[in-house]
């Protein structure tokens, strides 16, 4: 019996495809995540500026006195 020629293909050699650099998918899923959470950051500014204090998005941050007493309003 003849023995067969064993192939590249056979091992699992391919050859590279050092042409044209294949985007990561995993880099476009990290940046898809950092502009949702950007957007997200965005609405959440818009809503704390629509019912914070003083109605500045960093109201909050003022509400509370150094020392003393915080008054809720009650």
């Amino acid at each position: 019996m003849a023995k067969a020629k064993a192939t590249k293909q056979q091992f699992g050699m391919q050859m590279s495809r050092a042409a044209r650099p294949v985007p990561n998918v995993y880099a476009g899923l990290m940046l898809g995540a950092v502009v949702c959470l950007a957007a997200a950051v965005g609405f959440m500014a818009l809503a704390a500026k629509e019912v914070g204090p003083g109605g500045a998005w960093a109201g909050a941050l003022k509400l509370h006195p150094k020392s003393g007493r915080v008054d809720i309003g009650r």
